[in-house]
């Protein structure tokens, strides 16, 4: 089954025409996140080439990242430019620690939009507004990057 819209509200995102986010779609989202993660390499001058099977494979096998709610969009006018993922480690003493990462195309860089994902980073565990929470007694700690 596909999706058509699984749009999403992110809080304090900047209000620029033709700007929106949403969820994973599932396998026809992998093409999407190739194109997105060789146009990021090409504009920082990284080595390497990405296809949709490398990233299916990758998402296979996914631990402490749950792709129905950690995984988020950010298009413009309906084209993906950008997507970011969550992921969460728990330390010995209970602590929770998320990271996240945002690969970001040339076109998308510069207005905004990263930052409007990143708020969406962490409030988990489960990451992003994620409905499933940690007890009241659990610390939490964060760690990200971009």
């Amino acid at each position: 089954m596909t999706l058509l819209s699984n749009s999403l509200k992110i809080r304090n995102a900047p209000n620029l025409p033709g700007l929106s986010f949403r969820g994973f779609r599932g396998k026809e989202d992998f093409p999407h996140m190739a194109q997105i993660i060789n146009a990021v390499n090409q504009t920082d001058q990284l080595e390497g080439h990405t296809t949709a099977e490398d990233v299916e494979q990758n998402y296979a096998f996914l631990q402490r990242s749950d792709t129905s709610q950690d995984l988020v969009f950010i298009e413009f006018d309906g084209i993906p430019v950008g997507y970011g993922r969550c992921m969460w480690d728990k330390e010995l003493n209970g602590t929770y620690l998320y990271s996240f990462f945002i690969h970001m195309k040339k076109e998308g860089r510069g207005r905004g939009s990263s930052a409007g994902t990143a708020h969406r980073f962490p409030s988990g565990p489960g990451c992003p507004g994620s409905t499933r929470r940690a007890p009241p007694s659990r610390r939490f700690a964060r760690r990200r990057w971009m």
